[in-house]
């Protein structure tokens, strides 16, 4: 016979929190491990820890697996795992545009965006006319079309027009709106087209 000692293992575990800090992709980690003092993570993006809390980011659409090692004093060891779906997403409206511009990059009024499912874009002039709208996007949920400015035709004059804007992400989730300068999101807004 002979006595052996047994030492109590740790309990690896963890939650976290997307979109940390208003960063989209950024995600901080709370652990919960139980009878741990030391921990390594390895975030399935290239990116690893020995932190006890850490912060990492996404960069990409995707599908990853996170997996925290929780050790005691002992070197006793557990390991815990999590399947993480990252759909990046966002819509961007511009303010301002100059159509008779030389700069290619401002001369159209452009949304940007990415994984759209459904999008659809108004511009009205200040007497309440719509002058232009989209709703096409491609195979990566970005808008396609920009507005030149122009109505029939004809380039409309200097000023602000007012856009509406409503979408739905691949994930279901809705547009909330984007914040026009007052801290407040709003799915309208206003822009200048320059001469």
């Amino acid at each position: 016979n002979q006595n052996i000692q047994i030492f109590e293992r740790p309990i690896s575990s963890f939650v976290f929190e997307e979109n940390y800090q208003g960063v989209q992709g950024q995600v901080f980690f709370d652990n919960l491990s139980i009878g741990a003092n030391a921990y390594f993570w390895d975030f399935d993006n290239g990116d690893s820890s020995y932190l006890d809390e850490p912060t990492t980011n996404y960069d990409e659409d995707g599908t990853y697996d996170i997996m925290l090692v929780a050790y005691n004093n002992k070197n006793c060891a557990d390991t815990s795992y999590f399947e993480y779906e990252v759909i990046l997403k966002g819509l961007y409206i511009p303010n301002a545009f100059a159509p008779l511009s030389p700069n290619p990059d401002v001369r159209l009024f452009k949304p940007k965006g990415y994984n759209l499912k459904e999008y659809r874009i108004q511009v009205f002039s200040a007497w309440g006319e719509l002058v232009w709208s989209s709703t096409e996007i491609d195979g990566d949920g970005r808008p396609i079309e920009s507005w030149d400015g122009r109505f029939e035709g004809q380039l409309l004059p200097q000023g602000a027009y007012i856009w509406k804007a409503k979408a739905v992400f691949r994930d279901n989730s809705i547009w909330e709106g984007s914040d026009i300068g007052d801290g407040n999101t709003k799915n309208y807004g206003s822009v200048t087209l320059i001469h």
